[in-house]
């Protein structure tokens, strides 16, 4: 079956995301042109600029496509939104461990975003963009269990979000260098460490 005009072009604009995100990974954002982009990917350089409109664009929409830790955030929280927040915050856990896997292309173009985005301004807004995103998800729920009386009455929940997040964030960096299995053990054994840690200061007083 023929694929409609729409379906093709949808099809290209995928692949187009899908090389630029091998060869921002391998190359880095600023080392990596459209120019080169089209011709690893077989299009022309105008067809680019017409599916993203600027190689930020790109990013942007190839970034989209491959997900961000705000979307494993965002499902693990709507799972079960009612679960006890211990259960909650080690399904983010788990998330984190599994989207920052080294397999994962994902992680090896996060990794060099990251380090590019403390030279180019548009990179950090991106990831500054990205990661509050993240931090404003986790506050609205700890906001809920706050509400149903599990969560300390004076905890500040940005504050509390960031901490949790940025261990993990922190852990990422300090330990990319580990392959896909090493990552996970080490990872895991850290984020039950942190999510251990975290509970015992937030969890409010005769909290189960």
């Amino acid at each position: 079956m023929e694929r409609t005009r729409d379906e093709q072009a949808e099809a290209t604009k995928d692949h187009i995301a899908n090389v630029a995100m091998e060869m921002f990974a391998a190359h880095g954002f600023s080392a990596t042109s459209t120019r080169k982009i089209a011709k690893q990917a077989g299009v022309s350089e105008g067809l680019i600029f017409h599916h993203y409109g600027t190689k930020m664009g790109l990013l942007r929409g190839a970034a989209a496509r491959s997900g961000a830790l705000s979307d494993h955030i965002a499902q693990g929280l709507a799972a079960d939104p009612d679960a006890p927040i211990e259960e909650q915050l080690r399904r983010i856990a788990e998330g984190f461990v599994a989207f920052l896997r080294a397999d994962r292309l994902a992680a090896r173009v996060f990794r060099v975003l990251m380090a590019e985005s403390t030279t180019h301004p548009e990179l950090y807004a991106m990831q500054q963009e990205r990661t509050q995103t993240a931090v404003k998800q986790l506050s609205r729920y700890l906001s809920t269990r706050i509400a149903a009386g599990e969560l300390r009455g004076d905890l500040r929940v940005d504050s509390a979000a960031q901490v949790l997040l940025g261990s993990f964030l922190w852990f990422f960096f300090t330990h990319m260098h580990l392959d896909a299995d090493a990552w996970t053990t080490a990872a895991r054994v850290h984020c039950d460490a942190v999510v251990d840690q975290w509970l015992r200061g937030a969890l409010a007083e005769g909290a189960p």
